[in-house]
């Protein structure tokens, strides 16, 4: 229950505070991480997605590698 939280838009505030109240969880807000993905609304911005391109960029140069054709 601590890590729960609800996502509403463009739903009038007596709404959601009757939501909050019988669900007893606290509405969150975008941008906000789902499995280790931002999860956001509209254009991605480059500081959403800059921690994967992070992660993915030492990895290319082992897979370039192995794409590599020994056949001359």
């Amino acid at each position: 229950m601590t890590k729960c939280q609800f996502y509403a838009h463009s739903i009038p505030a007596a709404k959601i505070f009757i939501i909050r109240e019988v669900m007893g969880f606290p509405m969150g807000s975008v941008p906000f991480r789902y499995l280790g993905v931002p999860i956001f609304q509209g254009r991605p911005k480059r500081s959403f997605l800059r921690p994967i391109v992070d992660k993915i960029m030492p990895n290319l140069v082992s897979w370039k590698g192995a794409f590599f054709s020994i056949m001359v």
